[in-house]
């Protein structure tokens, strides 16, 4: 009886672990997110990036990006100085494009970058749902793995070699690690590391992009600033110039 015990006592967590993972959905684990970050998630983000663009897995060139985020889901990126007068303005799938400090495009790109890294806090959870399902994630595929010796939760996908929308979630700290993306024949693979604590948020530092297997784009942040004052006339695309 003795022996009998003891093996329970040592099965028991895993087969209890087991359970969760198998009757724990992407949905649910989407409102544990929320419910963990709701409210509590920085305001806004600044910070200088340094871009290094590859081309044939080979560095080909290198800037620095100033980049102000508002979420949910609007950004600025001021290419070599705040001043430069190039650069461009998201507004969710928006992209307008400034050159010389005149609108010289606008382009749409449903990337939803910014909602995955933060924005989906300042949301309805009903809208955070809809959200999701407009960027082409299956919330009724959801699988446990691992990423770079963490383990994680994958939403979209019921297994690793699914070729459908993807998104990597660290299980302990609830934060987005990775990304797949198919779109027309084209595989996006892009991944945040090197986290950090920032208020009541995170913030990756570090974040490498991979366009069908080949290094595109590593982007490593500095100077990170939560929280700091807003002028809103910078993430409109009207006053672009004035």
């Amino acid at each position: 009886m003795k022996k009998i015990a003891t093996f329970f006592l040592f099965v028991l967590p895993f087969y209890q672990s087991f359970s969760q993972s198998k009757t724990l959905t992407a949905a649910g684990f989407l409102q544990k997110m929320y419910n963990k970050y709701h409210g509590k998630w920085h305001n806004n983000l600044f910070f200088t990036q340094l871009t290094e663009q590859y081309k044939n897995d080979s560095l080909v060139k290198s800037d620095l990006w100033y980049e102000h985020i508002l979420y949910p889901e609007t950004q600025r990126i001021d290419i070599d100085s705040p001043k430069s007068g190039n650069g461009f303005i998201q507004i969710k799938d928006s992209f307008y494009i400034f050159s010389m400090n005149k609108l010289v495009r606008t382009i749409k790109n449903d990337d939803g970058v910014i909602f995955l890294l933060g924005g989906l806090y300042f949301m309805p959870f009903d809208n955070v749902l809809a959200r999701f399902k407009s960027l082409n994630y299956d919330l009724g595929k959801f699988h446990v793995d691992t990423w770079k010796g963490k383990d994680v939760y994958v939403i979209g996908a019921n297994s690793n070699d699914e070729r459908v929308n993807q998104l990597w979630i660290d299980k302990e700290r609830m934060l987005v690690l990775r990304f797949i993306k198919y779109d027309s024949g084209t595989k996006e693979d892009v991944s945040f590391e090197d986290q950090i604590k920032l208020k009541g948020g995170w913030s990756e530092t570090k974040c490498v992009v991979y366009i069908n297997e080949h290094l595109i784009q590593v982007e490593i942040y500095h100077n990170l600033v939560a929280d700091g004052p807003v002028d809103k006339n910078m993430y409109d695309p009207a006053m672009i110039g004035k």
